[in-house]
């Protein structure tokens, strides 16, 4: 996966929500799989701070010429509990972090469509969707099922507009009130969270759409409407930018530049290589999966 490594290199950690204690995993069939365990993500950063990885800031990483071995902690989307476990933590060692905020699911705006369709998909034992089964009802009662179809909704909606995945969910749905247990910041804790020195908030769209597969106007009112809404909750200068799902292009990169941002991360895999330029606007990350995983990173870049 990766083959050569550096001591100059910079591990860019990519992390989304972090489960508490004494939250156990949940137990739906389908839905993201975006979170790990306390105990899981402190152990990773144990990993790296037990072989003399150097903890940086992004912006730390971006100026500073290290030769030692650094690793920068970032967390998409902006989960409640980046707040009451994640920060702990930080505090505990004493660690910075970078948080991409999609202020939509801040002020409840927007519905993470993914955690809508997995409500959806785990109650209901058939579903009608005329787009791959010409209005004939599929059945889904068994596990399998309803991972196939998961997927396959998730992957249509996946490049479409807000607009175009609340219709379409509300065209599925038959419950009377869907059980969406995902749980984002409020406003209020958004500013507790980023009033500590540790942190630095960031911005990952308003819609979370895949910017990419939308018109430019709406790119720019999506990531600027997110500016505009982060920078007054939080009375800081937003200037780091995650593009959602990791889909990115060199023109929405010269745009991002354009309206002031800094540094913009992706979810290709790789490491940062410093001294690099002050603007960047595709950096690289490492989404680690197990700590075997966490074991072959650390090992390869303490080489």
């Amino acid at each position: 996966m990766f083959s050569l490594f550096r001591k100059s290199k910079v591990c860019v950690l990519m992390f989304h929500g972090v489960r508490g204690p004494q939250k156990s995993k949940e137990t739906h069939i389908v839905g993201p799989e975006n979170h790990v365990s306390s105990a899981f993500f402190e152990s990773v950063i144990q990993a790296f701070l037990a072989n003399r990885f150097q903890p940086l800031s992004l912006k730390e990483a971006i100026i500073n010429y290290t030769k030692a071995p650094s690793f920068v902690i970032t967390l998409d989307d902006g989960f409640r509990d980046n707040l009451y476990v994640v920060l702990p933590i930080l505090e505990r060692y004493q660690l910075p972090a970078t948080i991409y905020v999609t202020s939509g699911f801040v002020d409840n705006s927007v519905i993470p469509f993914e955690y809508r369709l997995a409500s959806i998909i785990n109650n209901s034992q058939t579903i009608l969707l005329d787009e791959i089964n010409d209005g004939a009802e599929l059945s889904i009662s068994e596990k399998e099922e309803k991972k196939e179809i998961y997927h396959l909704v998730k992957k249509k909606l996946k490049y479409s507009t807000n607009s175009v995945r609340t219709k379409l969910l509300d065209r599925l749905s038959h419950l009377e009130k869907e059980n969406l247990s995902v749980e984002y910041l409020s406003v209020e804790e958004l500013k507790k969270l980023a009033s500590s020195p540790l942190i630095t908030i960031g911005s990952h769209t308003h819609f979370h759409h895949a910017l990419p597969a939308m018109s430019y106007p709406c790119i720019f009112e999506d990531i600027q409407l997110s500016k505009r809404l982060l920078e007054s909750w939080t009375n800081n200068p937003i200037v780091d930018f995650s593009f959602p799902y990791g889909a990115s292009n060199k023109k929405i990169g010269k745009m991002l530049r354009g309206m002031g941002f800094c540094t913009a991360v992706t979810t290709k895999s790789g490491f940062l290589e410093p001294p690099a330029p002050f603007y960047r606007m595709d950096i690289p990350r490492v989404e680690i999966n197990s700590l075997e995983h966490c074991a072959f990173i650390v090992n390869g870049l303490s080489l």
